[in-house]
């Protein structure tokens, strides 16, 4: 009889623990896209992703994830990845893209825009989903003549 493994949370999360700031890296086949953490809930990721904790003494994750989705990084990306049906990036080549690092106090000022983009974007969703459902509740009404 063979037995199934399937690892826990506590398995999964032993010697990797995202936190807020970190950056998630895809690094197999859609390789190259970043995401900053932006959350203080605990959680796994599949092992196709790349975990990257940036020295915020240095670089803000705010700077770093944008810099990582741009296309001009791209061909660094390109000329790291190895393999053929599934193209990979591995960390240590990550770890040697060349990037943009303004001064620490410039990088802080575009983290904030950014923060304030995103958190304009997230109000603009939630109206969005009001007026479907609003759209979908005069539907209804509509429907069961109630106009």
């Amino acid at each position: 009889m063979l037995l199934s493994f399937r690892p826990t949370f506590s398995d999964l999360t032993r010697s990797v623990k995202p936190e807020r700031r970190d950056i998630l890296y895809s690094t197999v086949a859609s390789y190259g896209v970043a995401v900053e953490v932006q959350t203080d809930r605990r959680f796994a990721f599949q092992r196709h992703i790349g975990h990257l904790k940036p020295n915020h003494r240095v670089i803000d994750s705010g700077v770093l994830a944008p810099q990582l989705n741009k296309p001009w990084l791209k061909s660094q990306e390109e000329q790291s990845a190895r393999g053929v049906a599934q193209k990979t990036v591995n960390l240590a080549k990550i770890r040697r893209f060349k990037v943009v690092v303004p001064p620490l106090a410039e990088q802080k000022k575009f983290a904030l825009r950014v923060a304030g983009i995103r958190a304009m974007e997230n109000d603009q969703a939630a109206s969005q989903r009001r007026l479907e459902d609003l759209f979908q509740a005069l539907l209804h009404r509509a429907f069961q003549e109630e106009l």
